[in-house]
């Protein structure tokens, strides 16, 4: 992934709106465990037809990008819903 900032569509920040109220009542390992079969099916959404070298290829580059869009996320995420959520409470 180039060096910019991600920039979230809006359309991206609706659906993951959409999505935090149903993990969020969830156990941690659930919570992970689905995230891990959405991230799983999106990666291997990723296919060049009768090409299974270039299939593993761009699967492995597909999860390299995500994962360093998730690591860039992370303290976005921290700032924005998990700190004040703590103050919220208290903590």
């Amino acid at each position: 992934m180039s060096e910019r900032l991600y920039q979230p569509s809006e359309e991206a920040l609706r659906i993951a709106e959409q999505c935090y109220p149903i993990l969020a009542g969830e156990p941690s390992m659930v919570q992970g465990a689905a995230l891990g079969e959405l991230v799983a099916r999106h990666i291997a959404g990723h296919v060049i037809p009768n090409n299974a070298k270039r299939t593993a290829k761009l699967r492995a580059e597909m999860l390299e990008m995500f994962m360093d869009l998730v690591e860039k996320l992370i303290p976005l995420a921290d700032e924005a819903v998990i700190q004040p959520e703590l103050k919220r409470r208290g903590l």
